[in-house]
């Protein structure tokens, strides 16, 4: 397989994992107790993480980009994962040169597919990193989605 093929990847983490350390499902919240999914149990219940890694070739616009991934997702199904994991820079080519034109406000399309996504899929969702603009600048931004679809953080 190429890496520009498609696939999705499933992975399990036991909760002892460091590199989700601080994450709400990792420890004791009383945020997310008895939080149901598909299988019934709860995050503390089933001491896991079950996250599918998203991998995509990014198509010509934006619209048929957004479309893909919901096609990708709607193959999982639910409950199997807690967690989706987008790529980097998923939204558009991956050359610098061309990271200003495919650059969007904090608050732009892609930033609300993924809150809309995370909240229809009821999954935390990374969304992997976009190019934003802030007035001149362009950044490459990472955010994650809780299950309600609100961004819980930025990077």
């Amino acid at each position: 397989m190429t890496t520009h093929e498609n696939f999705i990847k499933f992975v399990i983490f036991r909760k002892k994992t460091r590199l989700f350390r601080g994450f709400p499902f990792c420890g004791k919240t009383d945020t997310m107790k008895g939080t149901k999914h598909g299988d019934g149990g709860s995050f503390m219940k089933r001491n896991t993480i079950r996250i599918a890694s998203i991998q995509l070739a990014q198509k010509a616009t934006k619209a048929e980009t957004y479309a893909h991934i919901r096609a990708l997702v709607s193959a999982i199904p639910d409950g199997a994962a807690d967690l989706l994991m987008l790529p980097e820079m998923w939204n558009g080519p991956y050359e610098s040169r061309l990271f200003p034109t495919f650059a969007e406000p904090e608050d732009g399309p892609s930033r609300q597919f993924l809150s809309a996504l995370a909240k229809e899929r009821h999954v935390y969702l990374g969304g992997g990193s976009i190019a934003e603009r802030e007035g001149d600048r362009v950044y490459n931004t990472a955010y994650v989605f809780d299950r309600e679809g609100r961004c819980v953080a930025e990077y």
